[in-house]
């Protein structure tokens, strides 16, 4: 009768059955990954759209676009060039405040009468307060803190899908607020969408290049 014997698994084995679930495991969070990171795109693509449609319907409603940018003070109590101060094209407030509540800040109690919204759906959850005054004094003066019973409505905005808060300014306000130019194409107009609104979303890296050509990033996301 023969004898066995076990035999144990060696260092080498066990590093290539590591090294082999390693390899795996990347291949599954990188696939993981850029489904994830789709999904937020066409997510931000979506609500730049509806965004679109809302402020559309808001200008057949009443006459004029939403206001631009955001602030401390309800609209249209602050006249539209005091937020240029803030930053120029800053955030989405007035015209979450536009949409949602009217300029008057009260949807009951509108001030002009031919307002029908709200316009627009919008969960809590996406929504966040910009830092129009830079409370913390570094400079950036678009970054989201936390929402309080004290927080002005016009300073709270719609976030994209990485928590940055989506821009918007209309047509009006191109010249006051730096709107983006288009640079190295046979275009007449000084601004893209030269008598509508523009959106876009800062990207998955939350950056975007300077004023006048915010929102011409390589992962930005926009409406022009």
């Amino acid at each position: 009768m023969k004898s066995s014997r076990l035999r144990g698994v060696t260092l080498l084995e066990l590093i290539v059955v590591v090294l082999i679930i390693s390899i795996l495991s990347s291949i599954a969070v990188s696939v993981y990954t850029g489904y994830v990171r789709r999904a937020q795109i066409a997510t931000a693509r979506a609500t730049i759209h509806e965004l679109e449609l809302a402020a559309a319907r808001y200008q057949i409603d009443t006459g004029e676009f939403p206001l631009s940018s955001s602030g401390t003070l309800l609209a249209p109590n602050a006249p539209n060039g005091s937020t240029s101060a803030f930053g120029g094209t800053n955030g989405c407030g007035y015209l979450m405040v536009c949409l949602l509540h009217s300029d008057s800040g009260d949807a009951f109690n509108p001030l002009s009468l031919r307002w029908q919204g709200p316009y627009l759906e919008v969960d809590e959850k996406n929504l966040g307060a910009i830092d129009v005054r830079d409370a913390d004094g570094d400079g950036n003066n678009s970054e989201i803190i936390p929402i309080t019973a004290a927080t002005p409505l016009a300073q709270i905005c719609l976030l994209d899908p990485w928590g940055s808060p989506y821009y918007y300014v209309r047509s009006d306000d191109y010249a006051a607020f730096n709107a983006t130019e288009p640079v190295g194409v046979p275009i007449t107009e000084t601004y893209y969408n030269p008598s509508t609104v523009q959106i876009f979303s800062l990207g998955f890296d939350g950056t975007t290049p300077a004023q006048p050509l915010n929102g011409t990033g390589l992962d930005d996301i926009r409406n022009f």
